[in-house]
């Protein structure tokens, strides 16, 4: 019995062992429970309780929660997912905002308050109305002046008509040059001190040239372009002065692009640094000139169907032709790689930027680029608003 008592002892012990155990392991993980309980109830009551939009109650994320009507009415002041409502965030609110286009930006038939912008046929921006609004006055490109799309009718030019336009492009080409001439002068004058500065010759004519280009203009409108021995044309035409402006004017900004609106005119002091802004000038005038005889040459052979291009029957389809055959001139691409390779040898860098605004450009390479774009820019320019014609014209390229 003794060893029968001590095997059960044993075993009892042994049982009461493990029991005492698994118990101990129980409470344990019973304790870390507790803990864990403990502290996600205490995070949940800190965190406090979830928001519900409409309950009467503003809470979590929510600015406004006007009832416990669900959902709330947007257009009240007060959004569906309970946040105010306010200009900017597409939700028209009647009592408040007379338009909401998601934005605040102005100018895009919502101004930035979410009031109405009236609709201006011209200024740029198509408005409900409008069928387009290319922001000009031409009547006959792409966009009407009522901003309605144009009614694009076949309609060749006759042989009269077309030598009427053909003429008078040549004068606009001969008022460019003669202005571009007049430019080179002035600056030419003012580094040799011949003109006190820049504002005593700027577009003054110096010796008539221009004037006499302008008169060339109106005598051919009188002789080509009206009856009883003249035609006027349908389109790719304006008036005498129109052309006359338009030649002056653009030629005049071009040069204001290189030099700035007040050019830094380099005195024959600095013979080198003169030098170099003088071919700036003389190679503006050459790319210019060359671009408007080129366009000149296209739209000649476009009206009559001559040259191996088909004939342009409507304003657009004589735009379009322009664009593309100055684009592949192989004469303007001699033209301009000749201005790159003299501007080269006549300005170095330092040279270039002391001698040029151009939009901050700052090295010969980045000048010469834009002499280039400005002159081709006002050249296409000045024909756009001579025959109001609506063309892709080229702009300055970013320093």
């Amino acid at each position: 019995m003794v060893g029968y008592d001590r095997a059960v002892a044993g075993s009892l012990h042994e049982g009461g062992s493990k029991l005492m155990s698994k118990r101990i392991g129980t409470l344990a993980f019973l304790a870390a429970l507790g803990v864990f309980a403990a502290a996600w109830f205490s995070g949940a009551a800190q965190a406090g309780p979830a928001s519900v939009c409409c309950d009467g109650v503003v809470e979590g994320n929510e600015t406004c929660d006007p009832d416990t009507t669900c959902p709330p009415v947007s257009g009240d002041g007060c959004s569906a997912n309970c946040l105010i409502e306010q200009c900017g965030d597409g939700v028209l609110t009647p009592d408040t905002e007379e338009c909401d286009d998601s934005n605040t930006a102005a100018g895009d038939g919502c101004a930035a308050d979410c009031t109405c912008e009236a609709e201006v046929c011209g200024d740029g921006i198509k408005g409900c109305t409008e069928e387009c609004d290319d922001g000009n006055t031409v009547d006959d490109d792409a966009c009407t002046n009522a901003c309605t799309l144009p009614v694009i009718v076949d309609d060749p030019q006759t042989k009269k008509q077309q030598a009427c336009i053909n003429a008078i492009n040549k004068n606009l080409a001969g008022v460019i040059k003669a202005q571009h001439g007049d430019d080179a002068t002035c600056i030419k004058d003012v580094s040799n001190g011949k003109q006190a500065a820049v504002a005593t010759c700027y577009g003054t004519d110096l010796k008539g040239k221009v004037g006499k280009a302008q008169g060339k203009t109106t005598t051919t409108d009188g002789k080509k372009c009206q009856p009883p021995k003249g035609e006027t044309p349908d389109y790719a035409y304006t008036a005498p002065a129109t052309v006359n402006d338009a030649g002056k004017t653009q030629t005049l900004e071009a040069a204001t692009i290189v030099l700035g609106a007040a050019p830094n005119v380099i005195l024959k002091a600095d013979k080198p640094g003169a030098k170099c802004q003088q071919e700036l000038m003389k190679q503006l005038g050459a790319v210019g000139n060359k671009w408007a005889a080129e366009a000149n040459k296209a739209k000649k052979n476009l009206l009559g169907g001559k040259g191996g291009l088909t004939q342009a029957v409507n304003p657009t389809a004589l735009a379009t032709g322009i664009d593309t055959a100055v684009a592949a001139s192989a004469s303007l691409a001699k033209a301009e790689s000749k201005a790159n390779t003299n501007i080269a040898k006549k300005c170095t860098d330092a040279q270039a930027d002391a001698a040029a605004d151009c939009g901050g450009a700052t090295t010969a390479n980045g000048v010469t680029l834009c002499v280039i774009a400005a002159a081709k820019q006002a050249a296409c320019e000045a024909l756009e608003l001579a025959d109001g014609l609506d063309l892709n014209c080229p702009t300055i390229p970013a320093p």
